[in-house]
């Protein structure tokens, strides 16, 4: 995730006596008198100062500055970082460098005047109390919503941390529904009926409402007018509603097996994230052993995506309450992605498919896969950019879990030597063997012709 630019910090903010001696293009020793606090000045003007050269052109005057800036007494930086008057620009450097130092930090993102760039960098990078602290501000989250998703994705935040800023960005309906993932980390910590708002009711033209004794209007006939009726739409009709672009395998199926296509509609909507109850709230804390195993998947260096996996990272997964297992899978790295893609609770296996680094040998691995769940193939298969790829398409016409009418489908981009394969195929369904063929049959006689 791209860091917080940082905050401007115009030299015009000092004395005019002192911007000649501090700026850019001044000379080189007099800076470093600056950086090494060798210059009496008064103590908010000497750290505004030393933070400034924190972005000198000149990397000695930077090292020195830093290093000297380690070395003032707590009081100073304390009076410095809590006073109203600091700038924001000197409270943006000093929040880049003052890493493991709490209290300063603390007093730093409580700063009224603090920018919401430096508070989007700590969110980021911070760990300890002064993520809670940067939790607890209603304010800023309302103002600077992009908070939510820095202080998800930092590893080092309480789930308890991250509960009560979800509840405040759902509750407040803040916009966030573009964190990867969004749906699957609101569902795992609120519960999936915290993923709709009502929504108010359409404002058109005020109709007035007949009075309560008034009786309904009559045709002069003194007979009421009969509804009209609309036909029933057929099943090739009702396959496009509901398949979208993969409408086009339900006119074949129509004719070929309308008993199955009819079963087929519908199924959808008992298999999507409706039709399973969540809310699972969070478990007593248990943050420690949670960091210890997501900062040793933050890399990529503990698998490869293949399927194999590592007993204890297995074990300690299997520990986890729902909304971990989904933080992980966003954040986690193959090794996990392997585990997780296969949980049986859908919203961590779709979880996985949402993490930036997934890869497509890992797609058309799972593609493949009869032990994913089908919620897992219904997303692979409605991926455009997914199904770009050969071997993706393979791997979902020859998984018996994939959608019927996905299947049909896809089987038009199939080579003719695979075509073959899969129409003696015992893993795949009659219906899907008999299409296979049948364009085989088609292939051979355009070829012929």
């Amino acid at each position: 995730m791209a860091d917080a630019t940082q905050v401007e910090f115009p030299l015009s903010l000092f004395p005019d006596r002192l911007q000649p001696v501090i700026a850019p293009g001044a000379s080189a020793e007099r800076k470093l008198l600056i950086a090494r606090a060798a210059v009496p000045l008064p103590p908010d003007i000497l750290v505004a100062a030393m933070a400034f050269l924190l972005d000198d052109p000149n990397q000695a005057v930077r090292n020195t500055a830093r290093k000297s800036m380690a070395e003032l007494p707590a009081a100073t930086l304390a009076g410095a970082v809590s006073s109203a008057r600091t700038a924001p620009g000197v409270l943006d450097r000093l929040a880049r460098v003052l890493h493991g130092q709490t209290d300063l930090l603390n007093r730093i993102v409580l700063n009224r005047s603090v920018a919401d760039a430096t508070l989007l960098h700590v969110a980021r990078h911070g760990d300890g109390a002064v993520l809670d602290v940067i939790g607890s501000n209603q304010e800023r989250i309302a103002r600077c919503p992009d908070l939510v998703p820095a202080l998800y994705y930092n590893r080092n935040t309480r789930m308890s941390t991250i509960s009560r800023v979800l509840e405040f960005a759902v509750r407040e309906n803040l916009p966030i529904q573009h964190m990867p993932g969004y749906r699957e980390i609101v569902a795992s910590v609120l519960g999936d009926a915290r993923l709709t708002r009502p929504s108010a009711a359409p404002q058109g033209p005020a109709v007035q409402a007949p009075p309560p004794s008034a009786e309904p209007a009559q045709p002069e006939s003194g007979e009421p007018e009969p509804m009209a009726q609309e036909p029933a739409p057929s099943l090739t009709e009702k396959a496009f509603q509901e398949w979208g672009e993969f409408g086009d395998a339900a006119a074949e199926l129509a004719d070929e097996d309308p008993e199955l296509l009819n079963e087929l509609l519908g199924a959808s909507e008992s298999g999507g994230f409706a039709g399973e109850s969540t809310s699972p709230g969070l478990e007593e804390d248990n943050d420690d052993a949670f960091f210890a195993l997501l900062s040793s998947a933050m890399t990529e260096e503990g698998g490869d995506g293949d399927g194999r996996e590592s007993p204890p990272v297995a074990d300690k997964i299997k520990d986890m309450g729902v909304p971990e297992r989904v933080r992980l899978a966003l954040m986690g790295n193959a090794a996990c992605r392997s585990i997780l893609v296969k949980d049986p609770n859908k919203l961590v296996s779709a979880a996985v498919l949402r993490n930036p680094g997934l890869n497509d040998k890992e797609i058309i691995a799972y593609a493949s896969n009869k032990a994913v769940s089908g919620d897992v193939i219904r997303i692979i298969s409605n991926s455009r950019e997914w199904l770009r790829n050969y071997q993706v398409k393979i791997g979902l016409v020859t998984n018996p879990k994939t959608p019927v009418h996905v299947t049909l489908s896809l089987l038009k981009f199939i080579l003719p030597k695979h075509l073959k394969d899969i129409s003696r195929s015992r893993d795949v369904s009659p219906t899907v063997a008999r299409a296979a063929k049948r364009l085989l049959d088609e292939k051979k006689s355009g070829a012929e012709g």
